[in-house]
């Protein structure tokens, strides 16, 4: 009868095991599946932040060629 009843308890610690193992997994592939997605967002982020920062810098230097432009020209005349 004791004998049963352990076998009944090394069943149940097993299935606990399995259970934890199962828990544990499910944890890993949901901590790796939330690590994708915001190393996928941390780079869609960047790519706008780069995109705008780089028509900003166009934006700006074509102004900045257009009144040197001018100068070099007015200077090209006085001299």
């Amino acid at each position: 009868m004791a004998s049963q009843q352990s076998q009944q308890l090394i069943q149940q610690l097993l299935k606990a095991e399995q259970e934890a193992d199962t828990y544990v997994s499910r944890a890993r592939e949901n901590r790796t599946k939330k690590l994708r997605e915001a190393k996928t967002a941390a780079q869609e982020e960047v790519a706008s932040f780069r995109q705008k920062e780089e028509e900003k810098f166009n934006r700006d230097y074509a102004a900045l060629q257009s009144t040197s432009g001018g100068e070099d020209k007015e200077l090209a005349k006085q001299t």
